[in-house]
């Protein structure tokens, strides 16, 4: 098998309206220089480089074009599009993903792809941090971290969406991903609002759909809301909503993607 790329736009039904992922199908795993270089040469959001590992089982990774990410619901749902729609997955049973923070598994549900991601509680920070607020020009409420990612909750929708992070100061701390979430407004048909920020990436083009995004609001909304199906709406270029079901530990949710082009990599 030849190196396979494809474009694909992720969470909609209608060409050039939802978040476009690469999918690189390959038939070894590739040194991390070589895909940081495919994904900054393809210029979009995320890269996904995908490996046969067996049977409906797959290694995958996930690059922007500076740097390895962890995957998220629109790397994983582009490459299992390709996968299930190129026959080289069988359709009748799920795919698993073999990735650095755990395996995720993607199925076909109905007309969509149901996503099942381990779930991750952010622990809450006690010690002050002053960089992070003056870099939100924002009192948060609550902060969360998991690693090097950060989940801080706002008072409102409004105060959400007034956001303009200070880059600069956010690369000074330990702050790689950070997820800003506030409750929605009484007005809403959702039950939450997130916005994504990531400072090392080129965030110019769209922050990226990570797996923190989707396993840490699962677990951090289900308690104070009471209710383990959940509805967020993502602020970003390319956002919409989120439908996110809390079972146990683990993360469940449903997209559908729309392959634009494909062709094969001659490096």
């Amino acid at each position: 098998m030849s190196k396979q790329i494809y474009y694909v736009e992720t969470f909609t039904t209608k060409p050039f309206q939802g978040s476009p992922v690469a999918v690189c199908l390959l038939e070894h795993a590739e040194e991390r220089p070589w895909m940081l270089n495919i994904a900054a040469a393809l210029n979009l959001p995320e890269a996904v480089f995908v490996v046969p590992r067996g049977p409906n089982r797959f290694d995958l990774r996930t690059m922007t074009t500076r740097s390895e990410i962890e995957p998220g619901a629109s790397t994983v749902l582009a490459a299992a599009s390709i996968l299930f729609s190129k026959r080289m997955a069988d359709r009748t049973k799920p795919i698993t993903f073999f990735t650095h923070v755990g395996s995720i598994s993607a199925s076909i549900a109905n007309r969509t792809i149901e996503m099942n991601f381990p779930a991750q509680e952010a622990v809450e920070v006690t010690t002050p941090l002053p960089l992070l607020t003056k870099a939100l020009d924002r009192e948060p409420q609550y902060v969360g971290q998991r690693g090097k990612d950060f989940l801080v909750l706002l008072s409102s929708e409004s105060a959400l969406k007034r956001v303009r992070p200070d880059f600069a100061l956010l690369r000074q701390t330990e702050v790689q991903g950070l997820i800003v979430t506030a409750p929605a407004g009484a007005s809403r048909k959702y039950d939450f609002a997130v916005r994504t920020f990531y400072p090392d990436i080129n965030v110019g083009q769209g922050d990226p759909t990570t797996c923190s995004l989707h396993s840490m609001l699962g677990p951090f909304w289900m308690p104070r809301l009471g209710k383990t199906q959940l509805t967020g709406y993502r602020y970003a270029r390319w956002g919409g909503l989120l439908d996110l079901t809390v079972d146990g530990d683990r993360i469940k949710f449903c997209g559908e993607a729309v392959t634009i082009f494909e062709g094969e990599l001659k490096v």
